[in-house]
């Protein structure tokens, strides 16, 4: 005769199992249907369009699924606190990695490597230009990249996940930048686009770190701004 007590146990696990499932379901449906978009949008859409169709796809994709999941903002890393301790933790992390970047960019470009293309800061608007920098590239791919799929991933249920939780992190995290450059790759095309992967991973440790989308968000923004800068002085 069985025990209760491993009944219990094993009715406990199916809607784990199931839950796990349909979490990884979600997440492989959501970046093929994005990457889908993504291809449709190039190829149909006006490039005059591209300045906010492809904002409003990113924010679409990460919104949708949550909302169809009753899940809270706070999943997606929308949240201001803790402000302070963000706050810190970007200025040193731009203390430290500008200067880095600035020289493996060099390095890169030494080497007889192309580097990604940005639009160049124009003299007579350049305040839309960081506007559209900040709170539309930004804000845009950071909600999806690092809050939705950096979040989904930390969140699916793995034996390595429960058994080594940090480990995890770092593999969601490089997996999640990995994901960042190849849809890069699809957006700009060029393997310079690869490029993004090094500071997404960047992006994504900020988030961990911080729990919040500010630090990331932010960063990502001054990140664009300062390769704008740079970049005329590698060419």
């Amino acid at each position: 005769m069985q025990s209760p007590e491993k009944t219990s146990v094993t009715d406990e696990k199916k809607p784990d199992t199931q839950a796990a499932f349909i979490d990884m379901v979600e997440f492989a449906v959501v970046i093929a249907a994005a990457a889908g978009c993504l291809l449709c949008i190039n190829l149909v859409f006006p490039a005059r369009w591209h300045w906010w169709s492809i904002p409003v796809l990113w924010i679409a994709a990460a919104g949708f699924p949550t909302i169809l999941r009753g899940r809270n903002r706070r999943d997606l890393g929308l949240t201001l606190s803790p402000l302070g301790f963000s706050l810190k933790i970007l200025f040193l992390t731009c203390l430290m990695v500008f200067p880095l970047i600035y020289v493996l960019l060099s390095l890169w470009k030494w080497l007889g490597l192309g580097l990604p293309a940005i639009n160049q800061i124009p003299r007579d608007g350049w305040l839309p230009w960081l506007l559209y920098q900040f709170l539309y590239v930004a804000v845009a791919e950071e909600i999806f990249f690092r809050g939705y799929v950096l979040g989904r991933l930390h969140r699916l249920p793995t034996s390595l996940s429960s058994r080594h939780p940090r480990v995890w992190q770092g593999i969601g995290i490089l997996i999640s930048a990995l994901i960042f450059a190849l849809f890069h790759v699809l957006q700009a095309g060029g393997i310079p686009a690869l490029l993004t992967f090094f500071p997404a991973l960047v992006f994504g440790w900020l988030l961990v770190y911080t729990r919040s989308l500010v630090a990331p968000v932010l960063f990502h923004g001054l990140a664009n701004l300062f390769y704008a800068l740079a970049l005329p002085t590698l060419t």
